[in-house]
């Protein structure tokens, strides 16, 4: 009797980061967590009596989902929707929104492409920048190894993007902060990247309108400018008590101030 009951408390400590609730433990990546330190000292102010950390590790989306089903965190922030195959008892929601961008290096003289160059560009049909009124100077196009979530998003929002493969002669990269880099040091090159970055104005790329409108919060909120990156969270199962609170609390007023400082819009989208 005795080994029973000493072999249910340990599976109860082992269940009681997924289900007890009452302490979150959230880890991600990308802007929202750049601003959840204060965040989180915002809502501790409210709720005092709620414990709330993050997990600094950093790790891909796909082992950010594996690791909320194991417990490591109670709220996980993705860049992208759980796979079928992923989901299980996870509850994804998109809680916010932020403009993703076209940029190039500052060696390029182009201000504005339109989707199709877009899409001829980064399938490898144009290669040069002179073939759409630029200099002669070849394109670089820069990529991500795997969880390019800007990327992805572009594809699917961009009508001709669907099907395109991209060119087998793209540099591609493991982290966002190395196509950002990339941008800045090597000359003709062109990538999708957060609208962070290009609110910091530091790193050396400039940024592309498209068919004229240029990536911003408010032609993102209007639909002008249609290309967006969601910002989602996974739990295991529906949120309650202090997650609860939490999720409630990120996508308020109070939230959406700090937030504003990265080009994100929170709100309870529902697509």
């Amino acid at each position: 009797m005795r080994k029973w009951m000493i072999a249910a408390a340990g599976i109860l400590s082992m269940a009681a980061p997924l289900f007890g609730q009452e302490k979150v433990v959230i880890g991600g990546s990308g802007a929202l967590m750049n601003e959840l330190p204060q965040l989180i000292q915002t809502y501790q102010s409210r709720y005092p009596s709620d414990s709330v950390e993050i997990f600094k590790q950093s790790m891909s989306t796909t082992g950010g989902i594996e690791g909320t089903k194991l417990g490591r965190f109670t709220v996980r922030l993705v860049t992208r929707r759980p796979e079928d195959q992923e989901r299980g008892n996870l509850v994804y929601r998109v809680i916010a929104r932020a403009p993703v961008v076209v940029a190039v290096g500052k060696t390029v003289t182009l201000n504005n492409l339109t989707e199709a160059q877009v899409c001829d560009i980064f399938s490898g049909r144009t290669k040069n920048w002179k073939e759409l009124g630029g200099a002669d100077l070849k394109i670089q196009v820069l990529g991500r190894k795997k969880d390019d979530a800007n990327l992805e998003a572009l594809q699917k929002q961009m009508p001709c993007f669907a099907g395109v493969k991209i060119t087998a002669e793209a540099v591609l990269l493991d982290r966002g902060s190395e196509v950002d880099r990339s941008l800045a040091n090597r000359p003709g090159t062109i990538g999708v990247t957060d609208f962070e970055s290009a609110l910091r104005g530091k790193d050396g790329f400039k940024t592309l309108t498209i068919e004229g409108v240029a990536p911003a919060t408010d032609s993102m909120a209007s639909a002008r400018y249609p290309y967006f990156r969601e910002f989602g969270v996974v739990t295991v199962g529906e949120p309650q008590g202090a997650v609860k609170r939490f999720l409630e609390f990120m996508v308020g007023q109070e939230s959406q101030k700090v937030l504003a400082q990265s080009g994100v819009v929170v709100g309870k989208y529902t697509k």
